[in-house]
């Protein structure tokens, strides 16, 4: 009977490894300019080599406290998922994925937070399996959803790539 309880009060930290003491997933790791990978809960980044010039701590948090409220013409599908540093610039693309929840339809979107707290649907974000992709230049809030205002038109650090260019935000 000791040994059941050992090996239940050994899997407790393991099972909550990832998540802060509110139950949200956050994850965070020193990624230099050879690359790398963060993930959490479903959402991820990718970082390829020489988007980076120095080592720089990247997190992902999901449902962070300080992202701008969710207007009511957006129906979230899913967590706020928070890139951090805020605002990092990369010198080319990084490909982020978040998790939607529900079926995938041909109206949801994938919203970033953009300057001045508005959300704007991100162009080009593309659906697979259960998550969203994009390819963005630089780290701000995302969230899957329905609705919402049309898309956001940004300018792109770094140069288009031979995959027919990166959306960037």
């Amino acid at each position: 009977m000791h040994a059941r309880t050992s090996i239940l009060l050994l899997a407790i930290p393991l099972m909550l490894a990832g998540c802060d003491s509110n139950g949200k997933s956050s994850e965070s790791t020193a990624i230099g300019p050879e690359g790398g990978t963060v993930t959490v809960g479903g959402a991820s980044v990718v970082i390829p080599s020489g988007a980076l010039s120095e080592e720089t701590t990247i997190a992902i948090e999901e449902n962070p406290s300080d992202y701008p409220e969710i207007p009511s013409s957006i129906e979230a599908r899913g967590s706020v998922w928070a890139f951090l540093p805020h605002d990092l610039v990369f010198a080319s693309p990084v490909t982020i994925t978040v998790p939607f929840t529900g079926s995938a339809t041909d109206d949801l979107k994938l919203f970033t937070a953009a300057e001045g707290g508005s959300w704007a649907a991100l162009p080009g974000a593309t659906i697979q399996g259960g998550a969203m992709r994009a390819r963005v230049g630089h780290f701000s809030p995302f969230l899957p959803g329905r609705g919402g205002s049309d898309t956001v038109t940004c300018a792109c650090q770094g140069q288009p790539d031979t995959e027919g260019g990166f959306n960037c935000v």
